[in-house]
């Protein structure tokens, strides 16, 4: 059987690196100002470039394809580079070197061709289809140019640096992160000095790979003395030289080849269209659609999935634990509820099988198929058959019944639902009415005397004695009178009161009167008098009415359900919408499994039988691939049953055929770790786009150079400003969408939290969210091992050990993680087999992650590891995970060098996924002077967040009062005999009020700093959300607003010993 040498297709243009080295007489004329399809066509020429130019990095080559494929520098003394020369001729075998450089005959380009030095060779004995021999890796790749002389051919090293074989680092036995590839490369490559020779730089940089390589890997000492060998039957890093030609990747090859397809499309699609354009309206929320909530979403979800159906594209960030798979549950709803089809697709397997196992749990007939993995696919499609027969045991009546109903209960509570906010609005605005109205008495007082202010709350009283109307019209007529008296002697005769009306004397002497029981004497006769007594009635006059309003709103909100009753409405609501949404989901997917023709269920049988075949499929060929095609063929009536498929990026290709618009929504998860080439045959499928990433947290990282990729933009004519923000080996998927908000995608910032303690998510929100994101997780569904805290430092000094091959590891920080992990098991072990808990453990090196996997299945007792879910390894493995508890081994200590700690200095995001993969418990095991002293900026900071952290079980006496109110009534409670704690701590929240010593605890709520403020209907709805979380944890919640403490303390008091007298 032939043996695999990357790509099988070869009828397809080839983008090798000769696009960036040699084929400048070909360039393209640089335009400035392109049509959206001529753009379209660049791009599509762009990326196909750049994967083809990174796939030359990424080599792999059989030994039974030697002298077509590839060819070995024949043994010398010493190696081609070490040896100065530019020029390697092959003597004597022009006839070898002729078959070699004919071999391709397929290709329509010209070919790339390279030199690799050392190798690694491994041995197969015999692979899945048969094959066995050795394959070889060569490392370092230098590029070269084929050039014929008059005794035949010779190759010429070209000027640039080297690059790294991928494949050679993505071994099992090496570094598998994709971080830690990269960071690799660039310390390598960094060493190399433009100032010295080509040899001295080939032998630094082998000097510091072997420091890196694990111990397990053989590396001949002849490699850095510049001796070679011949390909021989031994395992390991020999020095081997080798030429071959570029060559594709067998995970890419299949994105080659539709990039090229595409290629013979006059224009873009809509998404492409609106993302190249960046001049679209964006949508709003259309109300008149109700949403199938299958689980809880909070505005800001809600808002995503709405966008989803209204907007061609939609931008959602999502911090850890916002929720961001509830996002993709819901969409996948409601595009079943409307008849629409989901194509969902990430960079990586656990994206998308988060999202399969949680709808998994939540429905009972099958909605989503996965293509990629043949083991799951298998699953799906065996499920959906099993579902399809179910289905035609069904009565189609029943089911139409069964779905009236459901649609109508839920229009019942969202009618209730919007009943009950609009109750609650009109509570609120009342409350911020009488807050205007009291604000307004407080200036009032400021502008009366004293002797009067202190005493206006006797507001009945006044008006009992006075009718303010006729006082006041009769004083204005009165300062009027003696405005316009025609002679100077009128006027002071005025003065005294001689002319003036016997009417007028009284009711000024009447108010008069009044205003000296409050202690200010006022002389009649003064024109000046008169004109205070005049202001001093008119502000009291404003003051009666202003608390006649609040006593009429106050009134009205006494009329109206009780907020706590309001609130308990809206949670009751919430939860039957949910339940019945399942239900509903159910009953849709049943009636459209039922609708299925008979030429649709033929086709799923037969792609269940393809599915079954190729999972088994050993001999691969011809007929495997005809497998594939008639499989995608299939499509239409698969689609037809499974609303819903989930795709990786690279497997689209045998999932669906490549036709713009074969799908409704497209959803990329994960997308900043997404390259922008793997993405575009995605969306090309579909009507509309769903983006969802953090550009905290993993990172689409590229090994193509920048050089390269900017000279390949250059040479394509990309030049203008808006083409930058599609440059390949800068910028992933998300980062392009972002570059799209507000002018054609809705955008969506997710920022509640709802994974981890506050403790453990408070230093990413910190120092990477700039403090937005509010927790709202439930602490109930935590499951720890019972340590005081959430977030504990075990400080550990221990020794940092650089092999001379390997990453770096710290074995004192490793044993002392083990102790802590038999800790926390026999922690557990208390609760009983019913208690069920994750644990996990995480650090930047492989080599560590090794060696406390070597130490737990030496030390922990095989029988407790079973009892919880256990994993160890490096962060970037952790990428949409998460763990009830997590172990974080930092490794930083004594003799740590230089490139250690320059690695984990460049992965910030790493250490971010890191941390906030726990949710009830983060311990870190480390060196907490030497991760202070590390230079680190993250680490250090998060060494003084953790030191500054306020432990949970302390300070619970009490603190500050936040505003007078909270004292005022403190005070009137503790003359009742009730003890309350002010700004008590508990889970996230702090209360203003607590009485603890009540059998069920009470939260006192007082919008005391806020009064004066308006409150908007988005802060009530988030205070009675909150109340509900204490509530299920066990507490009362009272919430007062400051009017009502006015108003009526008394009574106020008086409801909390009510409270606290319940059983």
């Amino acid at each position: 059987m032939t043996p695999y040498y990357r790509s099988k297709d070869r009828g397809r243009r080839r983008y090798g690196r000769t696009s960036v080295h040699a084929r400048t007489q070909n360039k393209t004329p640089i335009v400035h100002a392109d049509t959206t399809s001529s753009r379209w066509q660049k791009l599509l020429k762009y990326y196909g470039s750049c994967i083809s130019v990174e796939n030359a990095g990424e080599i792999e080559l059989y030994s039974s394809k030697e002298g077509t494929e590839f060819l070995q520098v024949p043994a010398i003394d010493k190696e081609w580079i070490f040896s100065g020369k530019e020029r390697l001729e092959f003597e004597g075998q022009n006839e070898k070197i002729q078959t070699f450089i004919n071999g391709p005959r397929w290709s329509r380009n010209p070919l790339s061709y390279f030199y690799g030095f050392p190798s690694y060779i491994k041995h197969i004995e015999r692979s899945n289809r048969g094959w066995s021999g050795q394959i070889i890796q060569p490392i370092l790749i230098f590029g070269i140019d084929l050039v014929q002389t008059e005794t035949g051919y010779a190759f010429v090293l070209q000027a640039d640096r080297p690059r790294i074989n991928s494949a050679f680092l993505t071994e099992k036995s090496l570094l598998t992160s994709v971080e830690e590839r990269k960071y690799i490369a660039e310390v390598i490559l960094e060493s190399w000095d433009e100032e010295k020779s080509r040899s001295q730089n080939l032998k630094i940089i082998l000097g510091v790979f072997a420091e890196l390589l694990p111990q397990e890997v053989p590396f001949s000492k002849d490699i850095l003395s510049g001796k070679t060998t011949e390909l021989k039957a031994e395992n390991g890093i020999l020095p081997l030289g080798i030429i071959f030609r570029s060559a594709d990747s067998k995970y890419t090859g299949g994105l080659e080849q539709e990039l090229e397809e595409l290629r013979d499309t006059a224009a873009p699609n809509d998404i492409w269209r609106v993302i190249l354009d960046r001049n679209t309206e964006v949508k709003e929320e259309n109300e008149n659609k109700g949403l199938l909530e299958i689980t809880g979403l909070n505005d800001e979800q809600r808002r995503a999935v709405k966008s989803a159906f209204n907007n061609t594209v939609t931008v959602v960030t999502g911090p850890p634990g916002t929720g961001k798979s509830q996002i993709v549950l819901n969409i996948i709803a409601n595009a079943l509820l409307h008849n629409e089809s989901i194509l969902f697709g990430s960079k990586n397997h656990k994206a998308v099988d988060v999202v399969i196992e949680r709808l998994s749990r939540l429905q009972t007939e099958p909605v989503i198929l996965k293509y990629g993995q043949k083991e799951r696919e298998i699953e799906f499609a065996e499920s959906l058959l099993s579902a399809i027969e179910r289905a035609s045991s069904y009565n189609s009546q029943i089911l139409e019944r069964e779905i009236g109903e459901y649609k109508k209960e839920l229009d019942l509570i969202r009618a209730e639902e919007k009943e009950v906010k609009e109750s609650l609005f009109r509570i609120l605005d009342r409350r911020n009415r009488i807050s205007r109205l009291d604000a307004s008495l407080e200036q009032i007082k400021k502008e009366l005397p004293s002797s009067i202010s202190k005493n206006l709350n006797q507001y009945d009283r006044i008006e009992k004695n006075l009718d303010f109307s006729t006082t006041l019209g009769y004083l204005e007529s009165l300062i009027e009178e003696i405005d316009d008296s025609p002679c100077l002697i009128s006027r002071i005769l005025s003065f005294f009161g001689l002319t003036l009306e016997k009417r007028t004397f009284e009711t000024s002497k009447k108010l008069l009167a009044f205003i000296p029981v409050q202690g200010v004497s006022i002389t009649i006769g003064s024109v000046h008098n008169c004109r205070e007594l005049l202001t001093i009635a008119r502000l009291i006059k404003k003051w009666v009415e202003n608390q006649s309003e609040i006593i009429s709103f106050v009134r009205e909100n006494e009329n109206e359900a009780s907020v706590e009753i309001l609130r308990e409405r809206i949670t009751k609501s919430k939860e039957c919408a949910i339940d019945i949404s399942i239900r509903y989901v159910d009953a849709l997917m049943k009636r459209r499994l039922k609708s299925l023709g008979s030429v649709e269920r033929r086709d799923i049988a037969d792609y269940v039988s393809i599915v079954r075949r190729l999972e088994g499929d050993v001999t691969g060929g011809e007929f495997a691939e005809t497998l594939q095609k008639e499989r995608k063929q299939m499509f239409k009536s698969v689609v037809k049953a499974f609303p819903a498929m989930a795709v990786t990026n690279l497997s689209i290709r045998h999932a669906l055929p490549l036709s713009a618009g074969i799908m409704d929504i497209v959803i990329i998860d994960e997308a900043s770790q997404c390259d922008i080439a793997s993405a575009l045959p995605l969306l090309y499928r579909g009507k509309r786009a769903v983006i969802i990433g953090d550009p905290n947290q993993l990172r689409h990282i590229s090994s193509l150079r920048r050089v390269d990729d900017q000279q390949l933009q250059l040479r394509l004519g990309l030049t203008d400003r808006d083409d930058l923000r599609f440059l390949y080996s800068e910028n992933s998927f998300f980062s392009l969408g972002e570059s799209v908000i507000g002018t054609g995608a809705k955008f969506e910032h997710l920022l509640e939290h709802y994974r981890s303690r506050a403790e453990i998510i408070g230093f990413s929100n910190k120092k990477f969210y700039g403090g937005k994101l509010s927790v709202w997780t439930d602490y109930r569904k935590l499951h720890d091992a019972g340590y005081p805290d959430a977030l504990i430092w075990h400080d550990i000094v221990g020794e940092v050990v650089r092999p001379s091959q390997g990453s770096a590891y710290n074995l004192d920080e490793a044993r002392a993680i083990v102790a802590l992990i038999e800790d926390i098991i026999k922690r557990i072990s208390t609760h009983g087999d019913g208690y069920f808990v994750s644990l996990g453990v995480v650090t930047p090196f492989r080599e560590q992650a090794n060696k406390i996997r070597d130490l737990v299945e030496q030390k922990v007792d095989v029988a407790q590891l079973r009892k919880i879910d256990f994993t160890v390894d490096t962060a970037h493995k952790y990428q949409g995970d998460e763990r009830d508890i997590m172990i974080f081994s930092p490794v930083v200590s004594r003799k740590i060098q230089q490139r250690s700690l320059g690695f984990l200095g460049n992965t910030v995001n790493l250490f971010n996924v890191a941390i906030t993969r726990a949710r009830a418990e983060l311990h870190i095991v480390g060196d907490r002077i030497a991760c202070a002293q590390s230079g680190i900026p993250h680490l250090s900071e998060f060494v003084q967040y953790v030191d500054e952290l306020e432990p949970e079980n302390i300070n619970r006496s009490g603190g500050r009062f936040e505003s007078p109110w909270e004292e005022l009534l403190y005070d009137a409670l503790a003359r009742e005999g009730i003890k309350t704690i002010s700004q008590y701590p508990m889970y996230q929240y702090r209360l203003d009020l607590a009485v603890v010593d009540s059998e069920i605890p009470i939260d006192i709520e007082i919008d005391g700093e806020l009064w004066h403020r308006d409150i908007d209907g988005g802060r009530l709805l988030s205070d009675l959300k909150r109340d509900q979380h204490l509530i299920m944890h066990g507490w009362q919640v009272k919430r007062f607003w400051v009017y009502q403490l006015q108003s009526d303390l008394n009574r106020c008091v008086q409801e909390i010993k009510e409270l606290k007298n319940l059983k």
